[in-house]
């Protein structure tokens, strides 16, 4: 890890966008939940590994598409994330609804306006959150498949992604 966990003494929110271990990881999770007095905010399948990493009710937040919270700098609102890995992850032939296992944040600040949307697909239902949001800044996957793999964007849909978002400024991530 780069950024040592058990280091912080003050969070305002751990968001967790899936339940892949690299977006809703133990380590992070354990250590917070005793340095911090955080809430942990995921969609309903991440809630459910949340509980499993002991985080107490009173301190996660199941996050619902069309919903936000405040928190202290910005407004947070849930958005859809169309990440269809998480979607199709240890599940049988009937793939749960995108709002069921991930969540895009839209962090909205005095500054700008921050989508991160984790891992995702490039998907056309962006095109409404692109004209029902200002977005000044998208945080998004991109990455090396392997041969017949989609799970990270190649460049192409990351600019595809970008244009359709509306956004300023794209950061492609992902380690």
């Amino acid at each position: 890890q780069l950024i040592d966990p058990w280091k912080f003494n003050r969070l305002d929110g751990v968001f967790c966008t899936h339940r892949h271990q690299d977006h809703c990881d133990i380590y992070t999770i354990k250590s917070t939940l005793k340095t911090t007095n955080c809430t942990f905010y995921g969609p309903p399948d991440t809630a459910e590994k949340l509980r499993r990493f002991k985080v107490p009710e009173d301190r996660l937040f199941v996050t619902r598409v069309g919903k936000s919270v405040k928190v202290p700098g910005a407004e947070v609102e849930f958005l859809i994330n169309y990440d269809e890995t998480i979607r199709r992850t240890g599940t049988t032939d009937d793939l749960p609804p995108f709002e069921q296992m991930a969540t895009s944040f839209l962090f909205k600040t005095s500054g700008g306006n921050i989508l991160f949307l984790g891992d995702t697909w490039y998907h056309d239902g962006y095109r409404a959150v692109g004209e029902n949001y200002d977005i000044d800044v998208a945080i998004f996957d991109m990455g090396s498949n392997a041969p017949g793999a989609t799970d990270k964007m190649p460049p192409y849909d990351c600019a595809r992604l970008g244009a359709t978002l509306d956004a300023k400024l794209l950061i492609p991530d992902h380690y």
